[in-house]
């Protein structure tokens, strides 16, 4: 009877072990599936393991099987319909169990033999090998259960996740809407400027038809005027070649003894005005003496010569240097008078006795003023001045050997356009030259004239063609300078 009511609750057990398992795997395939809608299901699986519990119990004290019903409440209040099938079908495997154990061996089935006897155990160890598999079911089962738990978890994640990125969705698909409005408007406002351009167009093709008539008009007087221009310009060309023919004529009445293909006269004639440029080169060490003993004897100066200028350096050429200029209007004879009276005064000997010492070099260069100047109008030439001082430019060209001829041709052909370009605050003064040299003398107001009007030096084919050397000097005046 023992062994019988052993066998019983082992299959008992083991019937309703197997439904515990059978229940957790096919909910587990529904979480898999996504066919369960709620977590209550998993209450029969805590309830077959429950049972599982009671029955190994009843069976190891009082053999009572029915206890394993007492253990679950059934229809109580707050318990879902879940629980209450589970409930239903833990006491339907009690009642089986019941019947198997309390049956005493009764078999209403005649064909149906009576179980194989169990095992030769003792009741006790029986029971202990039981409980020993009902705890390993248990903790299966408590594995099953965490990673439904787990699972049912990721689920809730991933479903909150969705939630987001619908409301996200749904914020992103308003913010386009937004946007598409916004183009929608701005389309609408760039319809409207279109039909303005259009309509302003329309306008402007009108009103370039008169202008178009308008130009038609003006392009036939325009031909009409051209034409009288054409005849004017041949007229001014023959002209100017015949100023040039008479230019040339000029010039080989100029020459002395030059011969055919000869150069402009190195003496000129008598009684022709000259203008001679002094230079000295002055220790480093003297220039404040000489500069001081030169102040001194300035009115000496002017009184015995016809000083013109005298200057030193700013810029260019030796610094320790300064240039003064005589215009001897009747030429030579008024020039050796004056270098006479000079030998002859005591103050002169005596102001060289001071500055002879200091000087490094001396050098004298004579020169004539280009005939075409006196014709030039406004120039300064020679006349002195009683404004501001300013600044002196000279532009020294040197010539190949006998190009002074073209130089000067060319020069006056175009001093007008020279002086046109130059800057409002400079004049020319005078244009001198010789047979190796040709110098300007500029005046300007400040910087700026100096070096707008120096542009215009060598721009000119052909004089560079003539010449071989340039140089610029800038000088500012002394005082007592006639011109300043």
């Amino acid at each position: 009877m023992w062994n019988n009511l052993i066998q019983s609750a082992s299959e008992t057990t083991a019937a309703i072990a197997k439904k515990a398992i059978d229940a957790a795997d096919a909910l587990e395939k529904q979480i898999n599936d996504g066919t369960i809608n709620d977590f209550d299901d998993m209450g029969s699986l805590i309830d077959a393991d429950d049972g599982v519990q009671a029955v190994a119990k009843d069976a190891s004290t009082t053999g009572n099987v029915k206890a394993g019903k007492e253990t679950k409440t059934k229809n109580g209040p707050g318990n879902s319909p879940d629980d209450n099938n589970a409930a239903a079908d833990e006491d339907e495997w009690a009642d089986d169990a019941e019947e198997l154990i309390f049956s005493k061996n009764e078999y209403h089935d005649d064909d149906v033999s009576p179980p194989p006897p169990s095992p030769t155990l003792e009741g006790d160890e029986l029971i202990s090998s039981l409980i020993s598999k009902i705890t390993i079911l248990q903790k299966e089962l408590a594995q099953r259960e965490e990673q439904l738990s787990n699972k049912a978890t990721q689920i809730a994640s991933i479903e909150e996740q969705h939630a987001l990125e619908i409301q996200h969705a749904h914020a992103g698909s308003l913010q386009l809407q937004q946007v598409i409005d916004s183009l929608m408007k701005e389309n609408r406002e760039k319809d409207k400027v279109a039909a303005q351009l259009r309509k302003e167009g329309d306008k402007l093709a009108e009103r370039y038809g008169i202008v178009e008539q308008t130009l038609k008009k003006s392009r036939a007087e325009l031909k009409a005027v051209k034409g009288e221009l054409d005849a004017e310009m041949e007229e001014h060309i023959r002209c100017k070649r015949r100023m040039v023919q008479l230019e040339k004529d000029l010039w080989r009445h100029l020459r002395v003894g030059g011969g055919a293909g000869g150069i402009a006269p190195s003496i000129p004639p008598r009684g022709r005005a000259i203008v001679e440029m002094r230079e000295y080169e002055i220790r480093p060490d003297g220039v404040a003496d000489y500069v001081a003993a030169t102040v001194d004897g300035a009115s000496l100066r002017k009184s015995l010569t016809p000083l013109f200028l005298f200057t030193m350096p700013e810029t260019g050429g030796n610094a320790n240097s300064a240039i003064h200029i005589y215009h001897y209007a009747d030429g030579f004879d008024q020039r050796k008078d004056c270098r006479d009276a000079m030998v002859r005064h005591l103050g002169w000997n005596e102001y060289l006795a001071k500055v002879t010492p200091l000087l490094a070099r001396q050098s004298c260069n004579l020169f004539w003023e280009a005939i075409f100047m006196a014709h030039v109008a406004g120039l300064e030439r020679f006349t002195p001045s009683d404004d501001a001082p300013r600044i002196f430019e000279y532009s020294r060209y040197q010539l190949s050997f006998g190009s002074l001829t073209s130089f000067l041709s060319f020069y006056e052909k175009n001093i007008e356009e020279k002086l046109a370009s130059v800057h409002e605050s400079s004049s020319l003064v005078t244009l001198l030259y010789n047979d190796e040299e040709v110098i300007e003398i500029w005046r300007h107001g400040d910087a700026a004239g100096f070096l707008e009007s120096g542009l215009f030096s060598l721009s000119f084919d052909d004089l560079r063609d003539c010449v071989v050397g340039f140089q610029r000097l800038v000088h500012r005046p002394l005082a007592f300078s006639p011109l300043i």
